[in-house]
């Protein structure tokens, strides 16, 4: 036993040893898990600040690969001819050493916080086995903390702005590209849960049932704003990661701040029955605790949005019409309000201590603070405008309750220091409350800036009908599951298609949204890009994967980008469209064929893209090149000449914005930029658009354009714009079309629709006004035909054009001489082949009597000579005071006379003889008299006459002789007129264009009876005039297009009455200089689709806009600033009871 003592004694000395050792061990690691808990609010600012610094390295990093990608696009057009290097992110040696640091920290910083939580995670009694880890730690945070405190400082001392240069940058990629990369915010992600949490616990201080958080509700005040900011933020294409880095801090502040008010209010004090008082005191406490946390994050934030200089900025885009209602407040009684609360406590206060002026001060200038800010905004979504003039009530509110309350408060007999020394806290607390919420005002700001995505310029109405078709197909359930958009390649289907992508109204839509390209390797490669609404985060995903997706969300929308064949969309839809699930997936292609667009005839809907037209064009290229504010005429003259040999193809456009960016836009540079547009890779898309249409045109069993449409623009000089109707006519008049004017409209769309002629104008109603052949393809069709360039005396050698001639005349081509003189060996040399030509077209832009001295002896030798015996198109438009011979009469098969723009004094009546006349175009003329022998020509369609021919220039009509008139423009009818009584005769006409001056009793017994019975009459335009030549009432019967133009209301004030305009569907409103109010009552223009207000400059904001329920277009040009900003500011309050606001389109 004696011997067994001692090894209990030791045994029992090791167990206790062990045990004081693994409590030290235990006690240590305790203390080591506290002190990690304590540095976790320091690895939290080094996270936040990490998010930033890692923002604005990848947003660096992103801008130089797009500048790279642009220099490299630009080098497949031009080589290395051109410089763009101009847009990549130009940063100095500092700069550049700045953001080298910025990375590296960022990547510290990443790598120190994962170890803090690595150790912290681990079990308490493993820490200790960490303790040079965690030593190590201590003292990467503390470097990091100083390093970063340094690198703003660095910042601070070199005054450079890196946020800015990137803006910049972008600014001039977005020139030259369709758009940065862009994540929308998604207002689904924020709720009202917290702003009706604060507001209840702002209410409940005012109402005096809480004190003690005084400084706390400072702080609310601006978290309040904060979540209004989120909200205004909501929606828009944030293009850097920076931005959503901040967004995302703001936004995990708002929910803690949340969390923090919720359990406050219930909280640890229901629980404490017993001990109501003690808990009420927990629960005050925990909330000053946890917001000391998140004011210090929340000034952490503001700083940081401060020292960094980035901005959220809100570009107009093509669904600004389709902004959520404004949270409408009435300002005056805002102000007004607010004026009498200040005035109040402004008098109470000043008997109670000297600070209280002081405060008024302070709370004026933040209400003006708040003004300036929100001017900046106006035609902006602003949810901060409501909260901020609350707050501003609620502050004065608060100042005025503790007044009230030190004045009512009985003496204590205590010094009067002493007593007003509350007061005094509170005046304190609600000063920093106003400095945090000037300062919060001051940095949470959108700003606005009117830069269009350049390629966006044109796709404005493309973007509202295809987003309309999507949604209307999708919620009525319609079989269309496909739309696709179609047009050659580099129209901008992909743009457009982007467009839609990141459409409002087709996030909120479409509760999933897959992006799919197919690489060249094949759909098997294929990638998805994946958008789940109110998820910030895009993720790419596999094909299959894809069509997991779809078997659990709906609806869906899948964009399909440049297919090429029926098969291969055919594999795709296969690959991820699970089995009947047409009826939850909407699915909109991209392509360049027609063919692929209808592969399902049934199921499919085709939108057809256009090439944009003059204007559209110039705007897309101001907004790629910077032009001199400055510039000479001539040298902006020669830009758009440039511009229009680029077709109207945006791609084409974007090259030269290539070959001119960073360079100054002078006349050398636009000359060598002309003599280069039409070659190289610029030709690639006119090529393949031409052999992917040119089979259809000369297949001779086609039933559309043929060959000879196409080729009849190339009798028309380079550049020269066609009016539409000009080209519909001669078509008709070459007997081209079988069909009459129908038929050849439609095969000018069908041109345009694919592609192969541009729309220089448009009309009001949308159609064409004039037109051109690209200057690409006149150069192809010129190349295939053997010619190097255009002859300026003939552009047609082609077999189906042998008899066709357009003569061309230039005082600046010294070569053509000759044809100037009309040499007659040389005309004979050019007419032998063709003896007997059908068209001939003359261009002469000599001013002067010798261009119709010449044409004169022209066609009286060629008439006298019987070579112009099958002449069927005679067109001198544009030449000045053409000869007519009397031998006119001898064109027996003459069909079209244009003798438009001739200011001509004078025909021949001989005229009458041409009794296979269809078309007699004497608009601009100077004619004194009509020769009675026209109303011989009894197959004359189409009269155009110039409405300042005098009174008795129809003196003579004898309307019954012209039954076959389909057009009649220009004509003057005044009282006596013969044709107030003929014109129910003229039942074919359908299209009418009458100046009257007439009395309100002619007005409505005599002509309108006769216009009555034209059944076929599709355009009316009606001038009504008093005996001194001003605007006269004038009254209309059913419409379905009305314009109001310069000088024709004079009135102040326009009322639509109630069911006035039943049948009208687009109303113009053009140069009322008169106007400035306008009524629309209800269930007036209950059918009307498009309204177009043009320097209107005295018209306000019309009243009873929303009575218009049918509206799709609001067009506003050249109108005052406040009525636009108007208009935009409150679109949602107007139509908020329609399923989709119109497209308002402002220039």
């Amino acid at each position: 036993m004696a011997t067994d003592r001692p090894i209990v004694l030791v045994l029992w000395s090791l167990f206790v040893i062990l045990s004081l050792s693994y409590s030290l061990i235990q006690f240590i690691s305790l203390l080591l898990s506290v002190y990690l808990n304590y540095l976790e609010d320091e690895v939290r600012w080094i996270h936040k600040e990490s998010r930033l610094l890692k923002g604005i390295s990848n947003d660096v990093d992103e801008v130089k690969i797009l500048g790279a990608e642009i220099v490299s696009e630009a080098h497949q057009f031009w080589d290395s001819e051109s410089n763009p290097s101009s847009i990549t992110l130009q940063l100095n040696d500092v700069e550049a050493d700045w953001v080298i640091t910025t990375k590296n920290l960022a990547n510290e910083a990443k790598s120190c916080c994962a170890t803090f939580y690595q150790l912290r995670g681990e079990r308490s009694y493993l820490v200790l086995n960490k303790l040079k880890p965690i030593f190590d730690l201590v003292h990467e945070i503390k470097r990091i903390k100083i390093a970063i405190h340094s690198h703003l400082q660095r910042k601070r001392i070199y005054s450079f702005d890196i946020c800015e240069s990137l803006t910049i940058s972008r600014s001039k990629i977005r020139s030259l590209r369709a758009r940065c990369k862009s994540i929308p915010l998604n207002q689904s992600r924020l709720t009202e849960s917290f702003k009706e949490a604060a507001e209840d616990l702002i209410k409940r201080r005012m109402e005096g049932s809480i004190v003690g958080l005084e400084e706390e509700i400072g702080t609310i005040f601006s978290l309040v704003l904060v979540h209004a900011f989120l909200k205004d933020l909501s929606g828009l294409q944030l293009e850097s990661v920076t931005e959503r880095a901040w967004w995302t801090q703001a936004k995990e502040i708002i929910d803690e701040t949340e969390q923090a008010i919720l359990q406050f209010n219930g909280g640890t004090g229901s629980q404490l029955r017993w001990f109501p008082g003690f808990g009420k005191w927990i629960e005050m406490y925990n909330l000053k605790k946890k917001m000391k946390r998140i004011s210090a994050a929340f000034v952490h934030l503001l700083d940081r949005k401060d020292s960094y200089g980035f901005k959220f900025i809100s570009r107009s885009d093509a669904s600004r019409s389709h902004r959520r209602p404004l949270h409408k407040a009435d300002d005056t009684v805002i102000s007004t309000n607010i004026r009498l609360e200040l005035q109040s406590v402004r008098q109470t206060w000043e008997k109670v201590h000297s600070a209280v002026p002081s405060l008024c001060n302070e709370l004026d200038s933040l209400y003006k603070i708040f003004k300036e800010a929100m001017a900046a905004e106006v035609d902006l979504y602003n949810s901060r405008y409501v909260v901020c003039s609350e707050q501003i009530k609620n502050m004065a509110q608060i100042a005025a309750d503790s007044i009230k309350a030190q004045r009512e408060t009985p003496p204590r007999g205590i010094d009067e220091d002493i007593e007003q020394i509350p007061l005094l806290e509170d005046i304190e607390q609600i000063k920093r409350a106003i400095v945090l919420f000037q300062r919060s005002i001051r940095l949470l700001r959108v700003e606005q800036s009117k830069e269009y995505s350049t390629s966006v310029v044109g796709l404005e109405e493309d973007i509202h009908e295809v987003v309309s078709k999507l949604i209307e197909t999708n919620v009525n359930n319609e079989n269309a599951s496909t739309v696709s958009i179609v047009g050659m390649k580099g129209i901008g289907k992909t743009t457009l298609a982007k467009e839609i992508y990141y459409h409002r109204n087709i996030e909120n839509h479409f509760a999933i949204r897959a992006w799919i390209e197919l690489p060249r390797e094949g759909i098997s490669k294929a990638k998805v890009l994946l958008t789940r609404r109110g998820d910030l985060n895009e993720t790419v995903i596999s094909l299959r994967r894809m069509g997991d997706k779809l078997r659990e969300i709906s609806p869906c929308l899948l964009v399909v980008d440049k297919i090429t064949s029926k098969e291969e969309f055919n594999l795709v839809r296969a690959a991820i469209l699970p089995e009947r699930a047409d009826r939850i997936t909407r699915i909109l292609l991209t392509t360049r064929y027609k063919t692929v667009a209808l592969h399902e005839e049934r199921s499919s809907i085709f939108h057809q893209l256009r090439l944009r037209t003059k204007e559209e064009s110039w705007e897309l290229f101001k907004q790629m090149v910077t032009l001199q504010t400055d510039l000479q005429e001539p040298v902006v003259k020669l830009a758009e000449k440039v511009v229009g040999r680029c077709g109207g193809l945006p791609l084409a456009i974007l090259s030269l914005g290539y070959l001119l960016s960073g360079k100054d836009v002078n006349e050398k540079e636009l000359e060598r930029a002309l003599e280069r547009i039409n070659q190289g890779n610029n030709q690639t898309p006119w090529i393949e658009n031409k052999e992917k249409n040119y089979g259809d045109l000369i297949n001779e069993d086609s039933t559309g354009p043929s060959d000879c449409h196409l080729s009849y623009l190339r009798l028309f000089p380079r550049d020269f714009e066609i009016p539409a109707r000009r080209l519909i006519t001669l078509w008709v008049a070459e007997g081209l079309v079988s069909s009459g004017g129908d038929a050849a409209e439609k095969s000018l769309q069908e041109l345009i629709d694919r592609n192969m002629i541009q729309v220089v104008e448009r009309k009001p109603n949308g159609k064409p006004k004039t037109c051109r052949l690209p200057n690409s393809l006149r150069e192809l069709f010129l190349r295939d035909n053997g010619q190097t360039t255009a002859r300026s005396w003939s552009l047609s050698t082609t077999t189906s054009l042998d008899q066709r001639f357009g003569y061309h005349f230039d005082e600046d081509d010294k070569s053509l001489s000759q044809v100037h003189d009309f040499d007659t060996n040389y005309v004979n040399n050019v007419l032998r082949p063709r003896k007997h030509p059908l068209s001939i077209l003359f261009f002469d832009i000599r001013e002067g009597n010798k261009p119709g001295e010449d044409i004169g002896c022209f066609l009286h030798r060629k008439i006298a000579g019987r070579g112009f015996r099958k002449l069927k198109v005679l067109d001198l438009e544009g030449v000045f005071r053409p000869q007519l011979p009397n031998s006119i009469g001898d064109l027996i098969e003459l069909r079209y006379l244009g003798l438009r723009w001739t200011h001509l004094q004078d025909i021949p009546s001989t005229i009458g003889k041409l009794l296979n006349l269809h078309t007699l175009d004497l608009k601009h003329t100077n004619l004194l008299t009509l020769p009675k022998t026209i109303w011989k020509l009894q197959k004359l369609q189409h009269l155009y006459l110039d409405k300042n021919h005098p009174k008795e220039f129809l003196h003579y009509a004898k309307p019954s002789s012209l039954l076959n008139l389909q057009t009649l423009r220009g004509v003057y009818l005044v009282e006596k007129s013969p044709l107030i009584d003929g014109l129910d005769k003229l039942t074919n006409l359908r299209n009418l264009k009458l100046k009257l001056q007439l009395t309100r009793a002619q007005q409505q017994n005599g002509w309108q009876g006769g216009i009555d019975k034209l059944k076929l009459l599709r355009s009316l335009k009606l001038r009504s005039i008093d005996s001194r030549n001003k605007p006269q009432n004038l009254y209309l019967g059913p419409l379905s297009t009305l314009e109001y133009v310069s000088g024709s209301f004079i009135g102040v004030r326009m009322v639509c009455s109630a069911r006035g305009f039943p049948q009208l569907l687009v109303l113009k409103m053009w140069r009322l200089e008169a106007l400035q109010e306008w009524e629309i009552q209800e269930q007036a223009l209950q059918n009307l689709m498009e309204l177009d207000i043009r320097h209107c400059q005295l018209l306000e904001v019309p009243t009873g806009l929303n009575h218009i329920k049918t509206l799709q277009k609001l067009k506003l040009k050249g109108m005052q600033e406040v009525f636009t900003a108007t208009i935009a500011k409150n679109q949602g309050p107007i139509w908020d009871d329609i399923s989709q606001s119109p497209i308002i389109t402002i220039t």
